[in-house]
Parts: C-alpha cells; sequence; structure tokens
C-alpha cells in the first residue's frame, strides 16, 4: 500500500501557510504524520500503531477481546523492537488531499465522497482498483499508459486488477478483448479492522464509511463508552489529556464526565488512489497543529 507522501515524478510545493487562508476542501496539504509520534526504529516509515494493530489481529481474530490482544502485541513488539518517541516537529511530513473541514459531516458511500449529505466535487485525477478480465489476450500496457506498478494481479487466463481513473476504466473498457471490467467495491457494514476508529462497532471500509463528524474547535461532544473510540487519540494525545474508563463510566484527567470540547479543528484527509493510500480512513483526524502548509502538483515531463 501506498503512503501519502510524494512519488514518482510529481513535485509538491508549498505554494501557501495554512495559516495565510482557511484550507479548503481538495487542498492538497503537507502535514506532519499524526501516527508518527511513536517510530519503531527498524520500520522508521510504517506506523507503530497500525503494526500492533495487525499483530493483535494475528494474534486473534475474537473481536470483542481485541484489546487484550492490543496489549499482547504492544509487548511483543516493544520486546523485540527499539522504539523512538518523536516530538511534534520531529513526525515525518506526508503529503494528502484534504476532503472534510471542521465541522463536516464525512461519509463514503459506495466509494463516493459525502460531505454534509452532499455528493463532493469530483476529482479527475482519483483512481480505483479495477478486475479486469480479457478473452486471454495482454492488455497493451502503453497504449493505455499503464505503469507496471499499477498492474497489481495478472494471470495467464487473462485475469488482471489495476489501479485506475474512471476514465481510463471508459477507455479500457471498449476494447474487444475485454470481457469484464469491474470496480472493486467492499459492501457496506464489511468490517475492516485496519480502519479507524478500529472498533467493531463501526463496522466500516475503505469504501463504505462513517457517516462522521469532524471536530471543530471549542464545540463540545457527548462521549460515552459507544463513542468514546472516535475521540480517544484526540483527548490524550493530540490534547494532553488523561482518560481513563471504569466501570463504564469515562474519566478525563481523574473526573467523570459525558461530554468533552475541542482545543483544535481537525481535518480529513484522502490519498487520490482511493484503494492504495494510507490515509485519513485508517488513522483518523489530523490536527490542526500538524499542518504545515497547501501544496501545487507540478509535473516534471
Amino acid at each position: 500500500m501506498e503512503s501519502t507522501l510524494p512519488v514518482g515524478s510529481e513535485v509538491y510545493v508549498i505554494n501557501k501557510s495554512f495559516t495565510d487562508t482557511p484550507v479548503e476542501i481538495n487542498d492538497i496539504i503537507i502535514f506532519h504524520f499524526p501516527e508518527g509520534d511513536t517510530v519503531i526504529s527498524q520500520m522508521p516509515y510504517s506506523s507503530y500503531y497500525m503494526i500492533i494493530r495487525d499483530n493483535a489481529s494475528n494474534i486473534q481474530q475474537r473481536l470483542e477481546d481485541r484489546n487484550n490482544y492490543i496489549s499482547k502485541a504492544r509487548q511483543i513488539i516493544l520486546s523485540n523492537y527499539k522504539i523512538k518517541v518523536h516530538s511534534l516537529k520531529e513526525k515525518d511530513k506526508w503529503i494528502s488531499r484534504c476532503v472534510a473541514l471542521p465541522g463536516n459531516t464525512f461519509s463514503i458511500i459506495d466509494g463516493q465522497v459525502y460531505i454534509d449529505g452532499q455528493l463532493s466535487k469530483t476529482i479527475e485525477t482519483l483512481q480505483y482498483r479495477y478486475n479486469i478480465q480479457t478473452n486471454g489476450t495482454r492488455i497493451n500496457t502503453e497504449k493505455f499508459d499503464l505503469r507496471r506498478d499499477a498492474i497489481l494481479a495478472l494471470d495467464y487466463n487473462g485475469f488482471f486488477s489495476c489501479s485506475i481513473t474512471d476514465s481510463k476504466a471508459d477507455a479500457i473498457g471498449k476494447e474487444l478483448s475485454i470481457k469484464t471490467i469491474e470496480k472493486q467495491i467492499k459492501p457496506k457494514n464489511l468490517y475492516d479492522d485496519r480502519i479507524f476508529p478500529h472498533d467493531a462497532r463501526y463496522p466500516w471500509n475503505v469504501d463504505n464509511f462513517g457517516p462522521i463528524w469532524i471536530p471543530q474547535k471549542n464545540t463540545t461532544v457527548k462521549i460515552d463508552t459507544s463513542n468514546i473510540a472516535l475521540y480517544k487519540r484526540i483527548i490524550t494525545a493530540y490534547e494532553n489529556n488523561d482518560l481513563e474508563i471504569k466501570d463504564g463510566k469515562i474519566l478525563i484527567n481523574g473526573e467523570i464526565t459525558n461530554e468533552y470540547t475541542f482545543r483544535m479543528d481537525y481535518y480529513w484527509m484522502m490519498g487520490d488512489n482511493r484503494h492504495d493510500s494510507l490515509d485519513s480512513r485508517y488513522w483518523g483526524f489530523v490536527p490542526e497543529d500538524h499542518l504545515t502548509g497547501v501544496a501545487t502538483i507540478v509535473i516534471q515531463k
């Protein structure tokens, strides 16, 4: 899976600070990687928290006991690898498209992004993974400008999958050698435990996600044990509070509470390669103090 870091021939240039003008939907944002506060020295470009979650799944698939296995997975990682803790400025810089702003309600329905219940503006560069079946003839990769690394699977029966734009899929589908071409869309309620907030009570995946409200500064929300998974990292890691759940009650800084007021604005980022980008769908909200600037893509020819 790709990260949202710049790759290939694309060069990203900061053209303004996000403090100069407000961030807008579909701006390309450079930001510090939110999960970059803890790093495994031997795997510096991988998410420590994602590795923990993946190991927990490998230890035991029983989701009702997931927190116990998270703890066991963490112990295994800590005993076998060297861990570094990074400050905000030491976190790696990533780049991605901002698809939702503070106060927005965000959702994905069958791969399409909705903001406050309305279909978001389509970006021509969006790519999705397609399954393609030919009559046995190998597809002309040069004709359709298919990068070799974009072809994800290929067999001798003429089946392959690749990440392409919808317009390119339409063009490929018109070839006489193509029997079927179908976008890979995960169905609603198919739970993927890699997906934020990593809680089976939210059975979301990369193609059907939410709705989720993007936290806004000075806004207060009700919290309880059913929705605390959405806000736990904000409360603890980003806004530096102690949080404890005891006897079904939530304690913040030692006091029982059923509400929380956010101190910062938060944003939601997604890569244009929608089926092969490590983005907010996996690690959640991006705090305002992690934003560095708004960028422009310059394509080198």
